[in-house]
């Protein structure tokens, strides 16, 4: 199936940061998620899953953790932004963020002026905090495909950038990437336009794959 090639490249981007002097965390792959432990999630939230995500988390596994950092590394002209990188879900986590999506749209309307496009955090399904803030979400205004989009709580250039066509298609894109940073800043060096998603063959992409020595396709 195709996380295993998730799996093989997590491990060949943790060997290739550690091999240049980079700090990695052991990767986490927890069993796979019971029909019954989602469907009690999904009872909670009021909502199904979306396919693609449903099935990663039935038949592969229900909680990844995956982490790499590069803080005293030099890193040549034009990589400069990229300091980390990382790779999340977990199911047991969907309701508290779900509740921190709401609770973020409840202060966004008191705290931000018209400019500020919250219609981007409707309707959203949330698997990844970001560390700045920010969130990472599928979009269930589009289903059956529910894109992944970038969700900025100050409203950044790449507020509600689409980063992957599904999270099937998302997590493929990343993991080529190694799972590069999931600031905004750092994914967006990857990505030409607001819908083009993350792009792991472009210029820089092949760059940054070349420098770490992700010698995978």
């Amino acid at each position: 199936m195709i996380w295993e090639n998730w799996k093989f490249r997590w491990q060949k981007a943790l060997t290739a940061c550690e091999r240049i002097g980079g700090e990695i965390r052991k990767l986490k792959i927890k069993p796979k998620a019971t029909d019954a432990e989602v469907l009690s999630v999904e009872n909670k939230l009021g909502f199904r899953l979306p396919e693609d995500f449903r099935q990663i988390l039935t038949e592969f596994s229900s909680s990844i953790e995956f982490n790499w950092y590069l803080p005293d590394i030099k890193l040549p002209d034009g990589l400069r932004e990229i300091g980390s990188g990382e790779c999340f879900w977990d199911l047991n986590r969907l309701i508290d963020f779900e509740a921190g999506r709401k609770g973020w749209i409840e202060s966004c309307l008191e705290d931000f002026d018209e400019e500020y496009d919250l219609d981007v955090w409707n309707n959203k399904l949330v698997f990844l905090y970001v560390c700045n803030g920010d969130q990472i979400a599928l979009d269930l205004n589009k289903l059956p495909g529910a894109p992944v989009v970038y969700l900025s709580h100050e409203g950044d250039e790449f507020h509600g950038y689409i980063l992957g066509n599904s999270f099937t298609d998302f997590m493929e894109r990343w993991s080529l990437l190694g799972c590069v940073g999931s600031e905004g800043w750092q994914m967006l060096q990857f990505m030409s336009s607001p819908t083009s998603g993350l792009e792991p063959h472009s210029e820089k992409a092949q760059m940054w794959r070349e420098w770490l020595g992700l010698d995978f396709r």
